[in-house]
């Protein structure tokens, strides 16, 4: 399968945590923690979406690790 879009994905939340979707929530979400992000685009409070898909890709199959949106966006 060739994508015509380049594939993108956000998430800012660590592992097992709920989503969240605004640049405070990350800030308090990593709070107290020792590992920090390096960096982050405020892009606003985003609207709640489905969390993305992910897939691992092993001797050329497709294993879905969870199921979720995939979005495309044309070039």
């Amino acid at each position: 399968q060739v994508f015509n879009c380049p594939i993108i994905s956000t998430s800012a939340n660590i592992t097992g945590f709920p989503s969240i979707y605004s640049p405070s929530d990350v800030v308090s979400m990593f709070s107290e923690k020792t590992f920090q992000p390096d960096i982050f685009i405020d892009g606003g409070e985003l609207p709640p979406a489905l969390p993305s898909t992910i897939v691992r890709v092993e001797n050329e199959k497709i294993i879905l690790l969870r199921q979720g949106s995939v979005e495309c966006y044309p070039l």
